[in-house]
């Protein structure tokens, strides 16, 4: 993530995410709330996090093709989507069922 030849970008909604499951993270990561809150800090140093209102006009696309694949996920679709990015960087590989956008798993960013 502090790799100055990317740069990476979220939908608002991650800090929704992160704060709703911030005791799960917590407690799998074998952390104290102050290393999650100063990690939290340190990511979205990292992260441009980018609105609802900038992607609103490719959310239906994103929607669309994600709406088989995983709902939830259409806003990380949309934000590359809007921002023209080279692609999304995602284990999931379920985001491997859309063909919009190239995925590069974290082995790929690695080699």
């Amino acid at each position: 993530m502090l790799n100055k030849y990317f740069e990476f970008y979220a939908p608002e909604q991650i800090v929704e995410e992160i704060k709703k499951y911030q005791d799960y993270i917590v407690e799998k990561a074998h952390l104290k709330s102050e290393e999650f809150s100063l990690l939290y800090a340190q990511l979205f140093d990292s992260i441009q996090i980018i609105s609802i209102d900038r992607i609103r006009q490719d959310l239906p696309i994103a929607e669309q093709i994600m709406s088989k694949v995983d709902p939830k996920d259409k806003w990380f679709l949309a934000v590359g989507i809007t921002l023209k990015t080279e692609g999304i960087w995602t284990n999931d590989k379920h985001f491997e069922k859309q063909k919009i956008l190239p995925i590069y798993s974290t082995s790929k960013l690695q080699s």
